[in-house]
Protein backbone atom coordinates (compact mmCIF):
# COMPACT_ATOMS: atom_id res chain seq x y z
CA UNK A 1 0.00 0.00 0.00
CA UNK A 2 2.66 2.58 0.73
CA UNK A 3 5.02 0.77 -1.37
CA UNK A 4 2.64 0.37 -3.87
CA UNK A 5 1.51 4.33 -3.78
CA UNK A 6 6.18 4.57 -3.51
CA UNK A 7 6.67 3.30 -6.95
CA UNK A 8 3.28 4.86 -8.35
CA UNK A 9 4.62 8.06 -7.17
CA UNK A 10 8.10 7.42 -8.21
CA UNK A 11 7.10 6.11 -11.64
CA UNK A 12 5.03 9.33 -12.35
CA UNK A 13 7.91 11.29 -11.26
CA UNK A 14 10.59 9.74 -13.81
CA UNK A 15 7.58 10.30 -16.40
CA UNK A 16 7.17 13.56 -15.79
CA UNK A 17 11.17 14.08 -15.31
CA UNK A 18 11.18 12.40 -19.54
CA UNK A 19 8.55 14.51 -20.60
CA UNK A 20 10.43 17.56 -18.92
CA UNK A 21 13.98 16.44 -20.77
CA UNK A 22 12.12 15.70 -23.93
CA UNK A 23 10.51 19.44 -23.73
CA UNK A 24 14.01 21.03 -22.65
CA UNK A 25 15.50 19.19 -25.91
CA UNK A 26 12.49 20.87 -27.94
CA UNK A 27 12.57 24.45 -26.33
CA UNK A 28 16.68 24.14 -27.00
CA UNK A 29 15.81 23.47 -30.71
CA UNK A 30 13.12 26.11 -30.65
CA UNK A 31 15.67 28.68 -29.50
CA UNK A 32 18.49 28.00 -31.78
CA UNK A 33 15.46 28.35 -34.69
CA UNK A 34 14.28 31.46 -33.59
CA UNK A 35 18.36 32.77 -33.07
CA UNK A 36 19.02 31.92 -36.11
CA UNK A 37 15.82 33.58 -37.67
CA UNK A 38 16.74 36.67 -36.13
CA UNK A 39 20.36 36.18 -37.38
CA UNK A 40 18.22 36.08 -41.00
CA UNK A 41 16.38 38.95 -40.58
CA UNK A 42 19.03 40.81 -39.38
CA UNK A 43 20.77 39.95 -43.09
CA UNK A 44 17.49 40.29 -44.62
CA UNK A 45 16.79 43.81 -43.18
CA UNK A 46 20.04 45.08 -43.60
CA UNK A 47 20.02 44.22 -47.39
CA UNK A 48 16.16 46.00 -47.60
CA UNK A 49 17.66 49.35 -46.12
CA UNK A 50 20.17 49.38 -48.91
CA UNK A 51 18.09 48.57 -51.39
CA UNK A 52 15.45 51.09 -50.41
CA UNK A 53 18.22 53.85 -49.91
CA UNK A 54 19.32 53.11 -53.88
CA UNK A 55 15.44 53.21 -54.60
CA UNK A 56 15.42 56.78 -52.57
CA UNK A 57 18.68 58.11 -54.30
CA UNK A 58 17.23 57.09 -57.74
CA UNK A 59 13.81 58.52 -57.22
CA UNK A 60 15.85 61.96 -55.89
CA UNK A 61 17.58 62.11 -59.12
CA UNK A 62 14.54 61.67 -61.05
CA UNK A 63 12.18 64.11 -58.97
CA UNK A 64 15.12 66.79 -59.82
CA UNK A 65 15.39 65.84 -63.11
CA UNK A 66 11.40 65.84 -64.08
CA UNK A 67 11.52 69.02 -62.64
CA UNK A 68 14.40 70.75 -64.13
CA UNK A 69 12.67 69.41 -67.55
CA UNK A 70 9.39 70.59 -66.22
CA UNK A 71 10.63 73.85 -65.51
CA UNK A 72 13.06 74.67 -68.67
CA UNK A 73 10.01 72.99 -70.78
CA UNK A 74 8.17 76.40 -69.10
CA UNK A 75 10.22 78.56 -69.78
CA UNK A 76 10.96 77.27 -73.31
CA UNK A 77 7.20 77.79 -74.37
CA UNK A 78 6.44 80.74 -72.73
CA UNK A 79 9.51 82.87 -74.07
CA UNK A 80 10.29 80.69 -77.40
CA UNK A 81 8.06 83.16 -79.64
CA UNK A 82 9.57 86.34 -77.88
CA UNK A 83 13.28 85.77 -77.23
CA UNK A 84 16.11 84.94 -79.84
CA UNK A 85 17.66 81.03 -79.21
CA UNK A 86 20.54 82.42 -77.41
CA UNK A 87 18.25 84.18 -74.99
CA UNK A 88 16.17 80.75 -74.15
CA UNK A 89 19.42 78.75 -73.98
CA UNK A 90 20.84 80.86 -71.48
CA UNK A 91 17.47 80.54 -69.81
CA UNK A 92 17.52 76.67 -69.45
CA UNK A 93 19.34 76.14 -66.64
CA UNK A 94 19.81 72.79 -65.97
CA UNK A 95 18.73 70.98 -69.01
CA UNK A 96 22.34 70.04 -69.97
CA UNK A 97 22.60 67.80 -66.56
CA UNK A 98 19.53 66.48 -67.12
CA UNK A 99 20.32 65.53 -70.76
CA UNK A 100 23.45 63.91 -69.58
CA UNK A 101 21.79 62.11 -67.13
CA UNK A 102 19.00 61.11 -69.24
CA UNK A 103 22.21 59.85 -71.55
CA UNK A 104 23.41 57.40 -68.62
CA UNK A 105 20.65 56.44 -67.97
CA UNK A 106 20.31 55.21 -71.83
CA UNK A 107 16.90 57.54 -72.65
CA UNK A 108 18.75 59.77 -74.13
CA UNK A 109 18.81 59.64 -78.07
CA UNK A 110 21.40 60.81 -80.87
CA UNK A 111 19.08 63.59 -80.83
CA UNK A 112 18.95 64.36 -77.15
CA UNK A 113 22.99 64.49 -77.10
CA UNK A 114 22.83 66.93 -80.24
CA UNK A 115 20.58 68.83 -78.32
CA UNK A 116 23.56 69.04 -75.04
CA UNK A 117 25.95 70.38 -77.54
CA UNK A 118 23.60 73.14 -79.11
CA UNK A 119 23.04 74.08 -75.24
CA UNK A 120 26.89 74.10 -74.52
CA UNK A 121 27.63 76.27 -77.51
CA UNK A 122 28.29 80.42 -77.30
CA UNK A 123 26.47 82.64 -78.43
CA UNK A 124 26.76 83.29 -82.04
CA UNK A 125 27.56 86.78 -83.36
CA UNK A 126 24.34 86.81 -85.35
CA UNK A 127 20.93 86.78 -83.91
CA UNK A 128 19.01 84.21 -84.45
CA UNK A 129 15.60 85.41 -84.19
CA UNK A 130 14.49 84.16 -87.50
CA UNK A 131 15.61 80.61 -86.66
CA UNK A 132 14.18 80.03 -83.12
CA UNK A 133 10.92 79.10 -83.28
CA UNK A 134 11.68 76.10 -85.37
CA UNK A 135 14.87 75.12 -83.01
CA UNK A 136 13.23 75.75 -80.09
CA UNK A 137 9.96 73.15 -81.41
CA UNK A 138 12.13 70.85 -81.79
CA UNK A 139 13.56 71.28 -78.78
CA UNK A 140 10.23 71.04 -77.27
CA UNK A 141 9.91 68.21 -78.43
CA UNK A 142 13.08 66.44 -77.41
CA UNK A 143 12.70 67.60 -73.50
CA UNK A 144 8.53 65.97 -73.89
CA UNK A 145 10.47 63.09 -75.11
CA UNK A 146 12.86 63.46 -71.96
CA UNK A 147 10.27 63.74 -69.69
CA UNK A 148 8.36 61.08 -70.27
CA UNK A 149 11.16 58.96 -70.53
CA UNK A 150 11.85 59.75 -66.86
CA UNK A 151 8.26 60.21 -65.72
CA UNK A 152 7.89 56.33 -66.99
CA UNK A 153 11.36 55.26 -65.54
CA UNK A 154 10.04 56.87 -62.15
CA UNK A 155 6.62 54.43 -62.76
CA UNK A 156 8.82 51.69 -62.99
CA UNK A 157 10.78 52.59 -60.58
CA UNK A 158 8.38 52.69 -57.82
CA UNK A 159 6.62 49.68 -58.99
CA UNK A 160 10.12 47.67 -58.53
CA UNK A 161 10.05 49.50 -54.85
CA UNK A 162 6.37 48.46 -54.27
CA UNK A 163 7.14 44.99 -55.17
CA UNK A 164 10.40 44.91 -53.34
CA UNK A 165 8.72 46.15 -50.06
CA UNK A 166 5.78 43.69 -50.09
CA UNK A 167 7.86 40.75 -50.68
CA UNK A 168 10.48 41.74 -47.95
CA UNK A 169 7.52 42.14 -45.47
CA UNK A 170 5.75 38.31 -46.41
Amino acid sequence: DLGDQRKSLEAAIGDKTAKRDELDTHMMAMMKTIEQTEGKMKVLTAARSKEHKIYEQELGELVGAIRALGASLKVLKDTKAQNSMVQISGDMGGVKDVVAMADMMGLASKEHRALIGLLQDSAPEVPMQDYSFGLSDGIVEMLEEMLAGFQKERQELDKKEVKARAIFEM
